[in-house]
């Protein structure tokens, strides 16, 4: 066939608004530079979430690279989200020819006719292909004829494994704007009308919309349109935020979630749906526990929705929804979930984190049984064995604790009472190493609405007391304690002592010291001798501190001696030990014997370090540093500062 047709064309979209995406550009553009200058094609895959502008960036790049492809530059939809309308190869190969310049009407009919039609007019030219919105692979393979010298660029919501494997194509994922990205395009899209919305206000949208960058653009479009205030945007966005997303009415984010919820099979939509109870980030453990399958199968059907993009990565091994699709699919779980399916799936995740939060428990922590939690915690083992189970307990808190802590208010809001008492004391002691209380202190405080035996109720307060010790709140330590001393005599020595600890960092040094006296004389109303042990070991390090603060050192050192040797005993107090490692640190550096002081500061440090007890482990390596400024080897005390740093930002590996 001879073709009369017009040269270079250009079918391009309207150049859209464009901000940021520079590192991604910058990589395509290195890529195709070298194309060209080798003569090779140049094969890109953009894939990434709905919403995250892969179809803007395929555009920008095609007008970028125009120039280079002087046969032509071609753009074509796909429309792979909605599977009934979705372009089959050889639609699209009717596309391309009519682009190059075949009249509609003379464009072969028979499939392979029209696709042997195209590879000829391809071959040998330079020329630039846009596919966007592709759902599968075999929707372009037949086209890739004689690519050669050109570009072809496919945009796809799914990470299309066979154009990189059958055809070397690059996959290049497109990731939400970091918050000045996030700003950039909120202040191009609203204008001058950015200037008056409060940064807080600013903040707050960047944070909602989670660098969604079609969500920031329909937030920018609202606020420069000056038609409500600010705040009262983001309170519709708090409030509701798929439909706060609206342009005229239309819910633009909800639609597009909606399309590509409604085009998933049927098993799939329940796994979307169901994985909105798993927590804010979760393993394939608790996702099996969530759809009720094994852990293999939910770890195969995690892998596919992080191919498809409907979950993230959240680290190794760990899966997160972005947070407008973890709405999106809250929603459809109401929707979408009969009232028995919904409720079952929440009771089996809500007990396999309580599971996991006792087996955790049972690796960092030597204190009795917690009150009402017996039944539910006596055959669930400790998470690990060895020596280090303490550390990878810490580890184990650290990494699940946002989902512990939605699946304990989640607990209380069902008002199960004995789930919620397992909920709060399986982290509590972790919580008080790791610095990490006030949320926990918000969930005990509704749990005391829902519990009303006394012994579970001492539990209660005495764990409010512990906690609201180590935020220094002392009025409710003394508060709780003295509650829970009224009402459970065999945790007398608990609650007592806790009172002790809040005189203490009151500066009542001998009230404090009678207090832990007082305490010591109840530990033989204890239920369990092995737990009358540790409490003596407890009070002797309670008391040797104290006797440091006033100077008692020749006191304090046998009672911090004693306490240490039961602490060096017990895995799951490594904590404590690092206590007395450094209280005894102090008495070597009051004594002036600094290299006992380092050795033993150092000692506590690292323990700290390892069993995740931040706070702590920060104050003994600024000690650490101030001693080796004292000593002159600023070198050592760069070091410990550093270090401290390190801790403070989090990056305490």
């Amino acid at each position: 066939m001879v073709i009369d047709r017009p040269s270079s064309p250009m079918n391009l979209p309207k150049k859209p608004r464009f901000v940021n995406r520079l590192a991604e550009v910058d990589e395509v553009a290195d890529r195709q530079a070298c194309a060209v200058a080798n003569g090779e094609p140049l094969l890109v895959l953009l894939t990434g979430p709905q919403g995250i502008g892969k179809t803007v960036l395929a555009v920008i790049l095609g007008y970028r690279f125009a120039r280079d492809y002087p046969d032509g530059v071609l753009y074509c939809e796909a429309k792979g989200s909605d599977t009934r309308a979705a372009c089959s190869a050889d639609e699209l190969a009717r596309q391309l020819l009519v682009q190059l310049g075949i009249p509609w009407t003379e464009v072969p009919a028979a499939p392979g006719d029209r696709l042997q039609t195209l590879r000829t007019m391809m071959s040998g030219k330079r020329l630039l292909f846009i596919f966007d919105d592709v759902a599968v692979a075999s929707q372009i393979e037949p086209l890739l004829g004689d690519v050669s010298r050109c570009a072809v660029i496919v945009t796809s919501r799914s990470r299309l494994q066979s154009l990189e494997i059958n055809h070397q194509f690059v996959s290049v994922r497109l990731p939400g704007f970091d918050q000045a990205a996030a700003l950039e395009l909120v202040g191009a899209i609203a204008g001058k009308a950015v200037r008056d919305v409060p940064e807080s206000v600013l903040a707050r949208v960047c944070s909602i919309c989670e660098g969604l960058p079609l969500a920031l653009a329909v937030t920018a479009g609202k606020l420069g349109a000056g038609d409500e205030t600010p705040e009262d945007i983001v309170e519709q966005l708090t409030r509701n935020v798929l439909e706060a997303l609206d342009v005229d009415g239309d819910f633009v984010v909800k639609v597009l979630f909606d399309e590509v919820y409604r085009e998933l099979p049927a098993d799939d939509r329940r796994a979307y749906r169901l994985l909105a109870l798993s927590g804010p980030h979760f393993g394939a453990a608790a996702a099996a526990a969530t759809l009720n399958v094994a852990e293999p199968a939910a770890k195969r059907l995690l892998t596919r929705f992080v191919r498809s993009n409907l979950l993230q990565e959240a680290g190794k091994g760990r899966y997160r929804y972005h947070f407008l699709v973890h709405e999106h699919a809250s929603g459809k779980l109401r929707d979408g979930s009969s009232d028995d399916e919904e409720m079952t799936a929440i009771d089996r995740t809500d007990r396999w984190y309580a599971h996991r939060a006792v087996a955790l428990d049972k690796c960092f922590t030597g204190r009795p049984v917690p009150q009402g939690t017996k039944e539910f915690r006596a055959t669930i083992e400790p998470a690990f064995p060895g020596d280090d189970k303490p550390a990878l307990a810490a580890t184990g808190f650290d990494t699940e604790w946002s989902s512990f802590l939605e699946s304990a208010r989640r607990c209380a809001d069902r008002r199960d009472h004995a789930l919620s008492m397992v909920m709060a004391t399986a982290p509590c002691s972790y919580a008080y190493q790791a610095g990490r209380c006030t949320e926990l202190i918000d969930l005990y405080r509704r749990i005391l609405d829902l519990v009303t035996a006394e012994p579970v109720r001492w539990q209660v307060y005495r764990d409010l007391a512990q906690l609201h010790e180590r935020i220094g709140e002392y009025e409710a330590v003394e508060r709780f304690a003295s509650l829970a001393e009224e009402i459970h005599p065999p945790g007398r020595e608990s609650a007592i002592a806790w009172r002790a600890l809040s005189y203490e960092s009151r500066g009542l040094l001998p009230q404090a010291d009678e207090a832990l006296c007082e305490a010591a004389e109840a530990v033989p109303l204890m239920d369990d001798p092995v737990h009358q042990e540790r409490a003596r070991a407890l009070v002797r390090m309670h008391r040797g501190r104290i006797a440091v603060k006033r100077g008692l050192l020749d006191e304090a050192l046998p009672l911090l001696g004693e306490a240490l040797s039961f602490f060096n005993a017990s895995l799951a107090d490594g904590s404590n030990a690092a206590r007395c490692e450094a209280l005894i640190g102090d008495v070597g550096r009051a004594h002036d014997d600094s290299l006992e002081a380092e050795r033993r500061w150092t000692k506590a440090a690292e323990i700290f370090v390892a069993h995740h007890v931040w706070p702590d482990a920060v104050k003994t390596y600024e000690k650490l540093a101030a001693l080796a400024d004292e000593l002159s080897r600023p070198s050592d005390a760069a070091r410990y500062r550093d270090r401290a740093r390190e801790i403070e930002s989090g990056r305490a590996g």
